[in-house]
């Protein structure tokens, strides 16, 4: 039986190219996730409130949000190895100003919104060809194992970066500054690793970028099922997501802990969608991801209320645990679900759709940072899970008219 399990959940580590690819995507998301922690102390600590933090999230939001269709068009039009190295390289190379700013005590809160909107362009661009090159890595069929994997890996950098980040920034002899440098130095390392991937073969195309564009957005809109997964991804994300914005305040004015006690929720967050991730990755195809992913977007927003009404640190600590639990496995089976209904050559372009979503959480960031300072960050944790779960239930009953309208031969439907 664990045989059984151990092969199924990571098959797709068998090719060799996507297992280079892997540890080198493993080690890119831990720096990144590193800055959830980091960054949220810095701008907390220079502003001291949730608008501040928002306010910082707002500037990856906005750049990701306009350059993200045109990263989505050059994963499909451009060499895929190339465009990681620039863009992994430009994130590395702000890790490292940043962290040399703080050194010498220049930091302020404009700057860091600033360093953050070109992080905020380089995601737009890493994010969905780093997701397109999967699917031209590894065959159709391990596909959605692949993408499970990349999830899988996603949450066991939530767990080591809250852990490394928060270890980093308690030592006297590094603080946040120097954490931001040991991630700009992970960052060059993966940059380096690319240089053992094969060339990847873009998709030749006489039309222009912004025909490229409409293209990809004409082939989501052409596929209910497609355009269903890709709404529902975009919403939770907008609407469910920026809760971590204001998890600083609650921890400080609510349950009596400081601030830099969020690296701890993070990790308690992390561990349960990394349990999810382990138990999911082999079994995400057809209808049982379909049920998997929606019960698990409920779970999401029934958990988030309970947060919200969480009377302790304890109880909040188990409550993000099974946030965990439920985003982690609604986002894995989600995206394994896109890449097989999407086609190949548009993998970029439906990935730079969904990749929007972390641009819009940067916008809703703000505006529920300010909502939080104004009604409390209990009420806007309940409205948060509300919202969620009526996303994913009518998602559910979309899937289900589609089903009765267009029954047998569709991708979800016939994948076993």
């Amino acid at each position: 039986m664990f045989a059984r399990w151990y092969t199924s959940t990571f098959e797709a580590l068998h090719v060799r190219d996507f297992r280079i690819l892997w540890m080198g995507s493993t080690l890119a998301t831990l720096a990144f996730m590193m800055t959830r922690t980091v960054q949220t102390v810095v701008a907390f600590d220079l502003g001291g409130n949730s608008t501040t933090v928002g306010v910082v999230a707002l500037g990856s939001g906005v750049s990701m949000l306009l350059i993200g269709p045109i990263g989505g068009v050059l994963a499909d039009r451009l060499s895929k190895r190339q465009v990681l190295f620039l863009g992994q390289a430009s994130v590395g190379l702000c890790f490292t100003a940043i962290g040399m700013l703080i050194l010498v005590d220049l930091i302020t809160i404009w700057l860091l919104v600033a360093l953050s909107f070109v992080m905020g362009m380089s995601f737009a661009f890493i994010g969905p060809t780093r997701q397109a090159y999967v699917g031209e890595l590894v065959p159709h069929d391990l596909l959605p194992n692949a993408v499970a994997l990349s999830q899988l890996s996603m949450n066991f950098s939530r767990v080591a970066s809250p852990m490394l980040a928060g270890g980093l920034i308690a030592l006297t002899f590094s603080g946040t500054g120097g954490t931001y440098l040991v991630m700009g130095a992970i960052l060059f390392a993966v940059v380096a690793s690319l240089t053992l991937m094969p060339p990847s073969h873009p998709v030749s195309s006489n039309r222009s970028m912004s025909g490229d564009f409409i293209a990809g957005i004409n082939h989501v809109r052409e596929r209910p099922r497609l355009l269903l997964l890709t709404l529902s991804f975009v919403l939770i994300v907008i609407i469910g997501m920026p809760f971590h914005t204001v998890l600083p305040a609650l921890l400080e004015n609510e349950l009596g802990q400081s601030a830099e006690t969020i690296g701890f929720l993070f990790t308690v967050e992390a561990i349960g969608g990394l349990i999810t991730a382990m138990l999911v990755a082999g079994s995400v195809r057809g209808r049982r991801g379909l049920h998997v992913m929606i019960g698990l977007g409920i779970l999401f927003g029934v958990v988030l209320i309970g947060l919200a009404v969480s009377p302790n640190f304890l109880l909040a600590s188990i409550a993000m645990f099974f946030i965990g639990v439920g985003l982690s496995g609604f986002q894995l089976t989600n995206n394994a679900l896109l890449m097989m209904e999407a086609d190949r050559e548009y993998f970029g372009r439906v990935m730079s759709l969904v990749y929007l979503a972390w641009g819009g959480q940067g916008l809703t960031s703000l505006p529920i940072g300010m909502l939080a300072d104004a009604i409390g960050e209990r009420a806007v944790l309940a409205i948060e899970g509300i919202l969620s779960i009526i996303i994913v239930v009518m998602l559910g009953f979309g899937f289900a008219k589609i089903g009765r309208e267009q029954p047998a031969s569709q991708p979800i439907q016939s994948i076993q």
